[in-house]
């Protein structure tokens, strides 16, 4: 699956990953599956 997202928000994702020593892939999901609980 591609998923294009602006230019921005990835930058922040990648910014994020580095600061978290994470992959974009798993911020991400963690941010989808907490959307899809409902959450914020």
């Amino acid at each position: 699956m591609k998923v294009y997202i602006p230019r921005e928000l990835y930058r922040r994702l990648k910014l994020k990953a580095v600061e978290e020593e994470r992959e974009i892939s798993e911020l991400v999901e963690e941010a989808l599956m907490v959307w899809l609980r409902g959450g914020r």
